[in-house]
C-alpha cells in the first residue's frame, strides 16, 4: 500500500513540475530593445548641413535597458 502512495506522490510531483516549470523558467527574460523604425534613410543633403533623427527606443524587458553604445551606419 505505501508502495503505490509513493508511486502516484512521485507521479503528481512529476507532473506539477513538468507544467510549472517552462513558467518559473520564462519569468526573467531581462532588458529587451524595441524599435518600431530601426533604419532612417535621408534625401541628399548639401556638404556641411546638419540634420537630425530622433529614433524611439522601448523596453519591453522586464529588466532595465542600458544603451551603452550608438554607431552611425
Amino acid at each position: 500500500m505505501l508502495r503505490k502512495v509513493m508511486v502516484g506522490f512521485c507521479f503528481i510531483y512529476v507532473w506539477f513540475i513538468l507544467i510549472m516549470g517552462p513558467a518559473q523558467v520564462k519569468a526573467f527574460e531581462g532588458p529587451k530593445a524595441f524599435l518600431p523604425e530601426d533604419v532612417f534613410e535621408f534625401e541628399p543633403v548639401l556638404e556641411g548641413s546638419q540634420i537630425v533623427h530622433e529614433f524611439t527606443v522601448f523596453n519591453r524587458g522586464d529588466a532595465t535597458l542600458k544603451i551603452l553604445k550608438i554607431e552611425s551606419g
